[in-house]
C-alpha cells in the first residue's frame, strides 16, 4: 500500500530581490509563523507552520515538481 503524503505550500514570490532581502523576508516570515498566536491559529486550521529557509524551500520545490508532474502525466490530466 503506498503512503499518501500531501503538503500545502504557501509562499510569496517576488522578483527580482537580492539574496539579502530574500533572507531577511524569510527569517521574518519564519519568526511570524512560529509565534504562539499565529502557530495556534494555523494548528487550529489543521496545518503545521514550518517557516523554512530559502534553500530548504528550493529543495522542496525541486523534489515536488517532478513527483507531481509524473502524477499529472500518468493520470492524463489536461488543462482546460
Amino acid at each position: 500500500n503506498p503512503t499518501l503524503s500531501n503538503r500545502q505550500v504557501q509562499t510569496t514570490f517576488r522578483t527580482p530581490l537580492t539574496p539579502v532581502i530574500i533572507n531577511k523576508l524569510s527569517a521574518e516570515f519564519a519568526r511570524a509563523v512560529k509565534s504562539p498566536e499565529l502557530a495556534d491559529r494555523i494548528r487550529g486550521e489543521g496545518a503545521e507552520a514550518v517557516g523554512s529557509t530559502p534553500e530548504e524551500f528550493r529543495q522542496l520545490i525541486a523534489a515536488e515538481v517532478p513527483r507531481w508532474r509524473k502524477v499529472v502525466q500518468d493520470a492524463g490530466i489536461k488543462v482546460e
